[in-house]
């Protein structure tokens, strides 16, 4: 159990390292300009997903 719970952990935060890197990197070569439209929406992208996939696994969980 506790494998378990180590290896969802680890996959968590590769999955952020690789949300981080891609907003970091790849949407500073797109030009933006001064749009602070897209400001909260790309700030919050990473924890959306998280809670997105953590219901995911609580919902499996629970079905058994």
């Amino acid at each position: 159990m506790v494998n378990n719970n180590l290896f969802f952990i680890a996959k968590v935060f590769l999955i952020s390292a690789v949300v981080s890197f891609f907003i970091k990197y790849v949407l500073s070569n797109f030009n933006l300009l001064n749009q602070t439209d897209l400001a909260l929406p790309i700030v919050l992208t990473p924890t959306v997903i998280f809670f997105v996939v953590l219901m995911t696994k609580k919902i499996r969980e629970i079905k058994g």
